[in-house]
């Protein structure tokens, strides 16, 4: 979603040519797919945060321990910091985390700026706060891979 939010962004981007799609109504879809993404976002960070291990590492193992890695699967639930796992530990644990950290925090300064009632006020804020959200985002997203 971000890649079709970052082409409709644009007064003469390839994408809304190609389209025939003016720019006024190609803002509606850039708004939508820049929603898109944030959900998406948060979707990535629940399942990032509470199912920490991924299943390669079930597929390196025998029948037998792998019965045993399933029966120790709510253990892997919560193996971030336990039984009790902290969120703002989880944020900032690695580079990993804090570059996706990041990408969330540009990503709701975006929105939040976006916001009828302040971008009709303050549209230069609006807009350099979005330019700047935009690189800084690109550079979490290298940060984060």
């Amino acid at each position: 979603p971000l890649i079709f939010c970052f082409a409709t962004a644009m007064h003469n981007s390839l994408l809304t040519l190609l389209l025939g799609i003016p720019f006024e109504r190609a803002i509606f879809y850039h708004k939508l797919s820049a929603r898109l993404a944030y959900v998406c976002g948060l979707i990535h960070t629940y399942v990032a945060y509470f199912y920490p291990e991924d299943n390669a590492e079930i597929e390196e193992h025998s029948y037998g321990e792998q019965q045993q890695l399933f029966e120790s699967l709510p253990s892997l639930i919560f193996s971030y910091e336990g039984s009790n796992p902290h969120f703002g530990r989880f944020l900032v644990a690695d580079t990993v985390n804090i570059g996706g950290t990041l990408i969330m925090a540009f990503m709701t300064t975006m929105m939040l700026t976006a916001l009828p009632c302040i971008r009709k006020k303050v549209f230069e804020l609006f807009y350099y706060i979005h330019l700047l959200c935009c690189i800084g985002m690109l550079g979490a997203a290298f940060y984060h891979t």
